[in-house]
């Protein structure tokens, strides 16, 4: 509060203070990001914070709204996971395909993208697809529980219980 205090008008600190105190169990967060909304209409990263509050919250329509309003103020591919991890909590897994699936071909080294897509995928039940970008998410990240419960299930989809074992061995 500090910086609030010297420039009352800085969006930046208002941002900066609202994430700092959204874990705080009474928190003014979601007023300051408001405010630093109405100083300034296009910090698209207000927006983002005010959705992970929603979210936060469980107001999955708000959060929504303003993940897509970061979203069409600032074109940034990873805002996108945010929005697709709000749409597979609210189990739309094909909103979440038709947000991530081109942004995980393109960027088949990320994981975020690729282990978002996969998890869509199983929630879809599109068992087909599921193990090219489980594998891309698990070649990113190979140590990562959640990926390779996915390949897991994969691999018992296409009834090969020996791959699936072997997947799980050792799983922390």
């Amino acid at each position: 509060s500090y910086f609030l205090e010297m420039s009352p008008r800085s969006t930046v600190a208002l941002v900066g203070i609202a994430i700092s105190t959204s874990t705080m169990e009474v928190s003014n967060t979601e007023e300051l990001l408001k405010r630093a909304i109405r100083l300034e209409p296009g910090i698209s990263t207000a927006y983002l914070c005010l959705g992970m509050q929603n979210m936060k919250e469980k107001n999955f329509p708000l959060a929504e709204q303003n993940f897509k309003k970061a979203l069409a103020l600032a074109n940034v591919p990873d805002y996108k996971i945010l929005l697709a991890k709000l749409y597979l909590e609210m189990n739309k897994p094909g909103d979440a395909l038709d947000l991530l699936k081109g942004e995980a071909d393109k960027a088949p080294d990320n994981f975020h993208f690729n282990f978002l897509v996969a998890q869509a995928l199983f929630k879809a039940n599109r068992m087909n697809e599921l193990g090219r970008y489980s594998q891309a998410a698990l070649d990113a990240q190979p140590g990562n529980n959640d990926v390779r419960l996915l390949m897991a299930n994969f691999y018992l989809s296409r009834d090969d219980a020996h791959k699936a074992n072997l997947i799980l061995k050792g799983l922390k």
